[in-house]
């Protein structure tokens, strides 16, 4: 049988679960969360969510480990089910932009980034302002759309 990069990954994800540390994350932001005013808890939660990214070699990874976590989180703070689970799940397609977060959190980032046309430090600070930017869309645009159709 031959691993696929897919698998690999996925699999990498699923080792982190395994050892508890997705689980002991879960847990450490709800119980930093749980004060927050819904509208504050939703950014909070959703903005950690972007941030864990980084920590994953893989947007599949990233997803298939994070999640149901964070969406069981933002559930037990009293956020609204609906808009949870499309933002989290909308979250990651940011991620696979041309100047994406990172160089190495798709499967084209590394060849891009490779190809040497961009210095390292660029393309993060890049890729931290489209992700400051993106978030703040979905974040504004979100919640009032949301509101306006009768989901929030």
């Amino acid at each position: 049988d031959t691993l696929t990069w897919f698998a690999a990954l996925v699999m990498m994800g699923t080792y982190l679960n395994k050892l508890g540390f997705i689980g002991w994350l879960g847990d450490q932001i709800g119980a930093r969360m749980g004060g927050l005013d819904t509208v504050a808890a939703f950014a909070a939660l959703t903005g950690v969510y972007a941030l864990t990214h980084y920590l994953f070699a893989s947007g599949t990874a990233h997803t298939a480990s994070m999640f149901a976590v964070f969406l069981g989180v933002g559930l037990a703070l009293g956020l609204p089910g609906v808009p949870s689970t499309v933002f989290l799940g909308a979250i990651p397609a940011p991620m696979g932009c041309l100047t994406h977060y990172t160089h190495y959190g798709n499967g084209p980032a590394p060849l891009y980034f490779g190809s040497g046309y961009v210095e390292l430090g660029t393309w993060w600070r890049t890729g931290l302002v489209l992700g400051i930017v993106h978030m703040a869309i979905w974040l504004v645009v979100g919640p009032i759309w949301w509101s306006i159709i009768g989901v929030w």
